[in-house]
């Protein structure tokens, strides 16, 4: 029997959008914490979801990266960030 899945990674051609969903619990320190990440580098932020309870908001973040590395570099930051619960 084959598998249909495998293990190799998608191919991307850099440069090219890419979106972070970023998930805490204030937009004040969520907005704070993409700014610290993301500094002067164009970037759009749009609002995404809420969880039933309200404590959890989640914001998307789109912008360009020039590659695997700067991709990878920005999501670390974002996932060591103290405002931020996750980064998917």
């Amino acid at each position: 029997m084959s598998s249909c899945l495998t293990s190799q990674k998608p191919e991307i051609a850099y440069p090219c959008l890419w979106q972070y969903k970023v998930i805490g619990t204030a937009r004040s320190e969520i907005l704070n914490a993409i700014r610290s990440v993301i500094g002067d580098k164009d970037h759009s932020i749009g609002d995404s979801n809420q969880s039933s309870g309200g404590k959890y908001i989640s914001l998307n973040v789109e912008l360009e990266v020039d590659s695997e590395d700067m991709r990878n570099r920005i999501f670390m930051a974002l996932q060591g960030h103290s405002a931020l619960r996750m980064i998917i």
